[in-house]
């Protein structure tokens, strides 16, 4: 889904944001779809509105992070914003990855 979701932005050369949640972001689903496809590859090249959720555990930080993919491989540009995640919080991100694990 995600693949099929990033080849039609890629084909209407979508310039507006796009968000991608933790689970897609940390999963590699738009880094598995760059490699799969060339023109999905090539769009975020230049793209300043992709942003993604992201998580600092140790330093229970939730950020939401400007990133893009670049040769098929994900990178976090900057953080745009971070703050501090409260315990429970962090108990439901933790649950979380372990139901996804």
């Amino acid at each position: 889904m995600v693949t099929a979701l990033l080849k039609e932005l890629a084909d209407a050369n979508h310039r507006g944001p796009v968000f991608f949640h933790f689970a897609v972001w940390a999963g590699q689903m738009p880094e598995n779809a760059a490699r799969a496809d060339e023109a999905v590859a090539k769009w975020p090249a230049g793209h300043d509105t992709l942003v993604a959720f992201g998580v600092d555990v140790l330093r229970a930080k939730g950020m939401i992070l400007h990133v893009t993919v670049r040769d098929g491989r994900p990178a976090a540009l900057r953080v745009a914003r971070a703050v501090d995640m409260d315990k429970p919080w962090l108990d439901l991100f933790r649950r979380s990855l372990l139901r996804r694990g």
